[in-house]
């Protein structure tokens, strides 16, 4: 029978985890069970990880839960390949801790989700935990290719929002195994692993609104300078790698420019004259020609909409 299995990496989660878990099972339950739920949890805290188990234990004894416990705090993209490694369904999705899923989830998914594709794409909603704002992500269906996930034009924050077919999208060592120069980018490495694979990555957008990816103060995105040295480390990886096809090798080419672009337009703080100077084709891609693209619509209403709660308008 077919399956999602949902990989989570948790590390001193308690008040976001049994949420989280929570929604998947009550989403599952919901639905007609044309497809199986594994739930996959690498404990990736040492402080906490006694207490975790045991809690996992005592709620979920119904639940088809693999608990994987860390010998030592290795991070987040190591701990993703662990959970990778023991998934048993044909699809499979990697969620942070502090997100959680519609109770329409499963019983949208169980008709949409497609053998023959390798990336599904779900919508849903942004919600700033702090503020008490939640904004859908996708008014209008948006123009999606695999490649748009590496320049950031299609509007993800997060993997959640994305089903791998394990066929199509083999999940061994998609993501970086390495330390804390990855931290923050690692998925934008896992994509750029995927895209190395050099076949052809078909997509499907699913429009429900079905995931909801929480933002609070202590997101680890929030650290400017700390994203754009991860962004660098992950691109001086695949530079350094001798077995990278030519036109792998272009793709890093045009993330190196985009990443110079983001620091100078975010670390730098450059000016406008001088973003056009010196990066013109970055700038009015971004700034111009993007507008007449549904992703930037998106993106506008997105964060108009945004504003508007912020002051109370809506």
């Amino acid at each position: 029978m077919s399956g999602i299995s949902v990989i989570i990496t948790y590390y001193k989660g308690e008040n976001y985890i049994f949420n989280c878990i929570g929604t998947l099972v009550r989403s599952f339950e919901l639905s007609k069970k044309k497809l199986q739920l594994q739930v996959i949890v690498v404990i990736d805290s040492m402080e906490d990880a006694d207490y975790i188990v045991l809690e996992f234990k005592k709620r979920y004894l119904d639940l088809n839960l693999l608990i994987i416990r860390n010998a030592e705090n290795i991070g987040v993209s190591k701990s993703r390949n662990i959970g990778l490694e023991n998934i048993k369904y044909n699809f499979y999705t990697i969620m942070d801790q502090d997100d959680y899923v519609r109770d329409a989830y499963f019983s949208v998914l169980e008709n949409e989700l497609s053998d023959h594709t390798a990336v599904h794409l779900i919508n849903g909603a942004i919600r700033y935990a702090d503020q008490q704002i939640e904004i859908p992500i996708y008014h209008f269906a948006p123009s999606f290719s695999f490649k748009s996930l590496i320049f950031q034009s299609t509007f993800i924050f997060t993997p959640g929002l994305v089903i791998f077919n394990k066929d199509l999208v083999p999940p061994k060592n998609l993501f970086l195994e390495t330390s804390n120069q990855y931290k923050g980018c690692d998925d934008l490495a896992a994509y750029l692993n995927i895209l190395k694979g050099e076949v052809e990555v078909r997509v499907k957008y699913i429009p429900a609104d079905l995931f909801v990816y929480c933002l609070h103060n202590n997101n680890y995105s929030n650290n400017v300078e700390e994203m754009l040295f991860s962004y660098k480390s992950v691109i001086d990886h695949f530079e350094n790698d001798p077995q990278l096809s030519r036109q792998h090798r272009k793709l890093i080419d045009k993330v190196n420019v985009r990443y110079h672009f983001l620091y100078a337009r975010k670390k730098l703080k450059v000016g406008i004259a001088k973003l056009i100077f010196g990066y013109p084709y970055q700038f009015f891609n971004h700034y111009l020609f993007s507008l007449k693209e549904k992703n930037r619509i998106n993106r506008l209403i997105y964060w108009t909409r945004y504003k508007l709660k912020q002051k109370g308008k809506i």
